[in-house]
């Protein structure tokens, strides 16, 4: 085998290694990505919750101060 197709053999395999490496990478960035968006979508359900209930305490308190509810 000719030294220039031995240096054309190891760089296809070369390439081919890095190859299977990006697609690694972008299977676990991928996965990373869809972890990040369910704990971003769960961090926005609690604010939501967290809202609702400052609303529901605000509006009892306004009660409590027109004397309209007492707890």
């Amino acid at each position: 085998m000719t030294k220039g197709k031995a240096n054309l053999i190891k760089a296809l395999n070369d390439k081919q290694k890095l190859i299977e490496a990006l697609r690694i990478t972008n299977r676990v960035l991928t996965e990373r990505e869809s972890e990040y968006h369910n704990e971003i979508e769960y961090l926005k359900a609690v604010i939501e919750d967290q809202n609702q209930t400052i609303a529901y305490m605000d509006f009892n308190q306004k009660l409590m101060d027109r004397g309209v509810y007492d707890y």
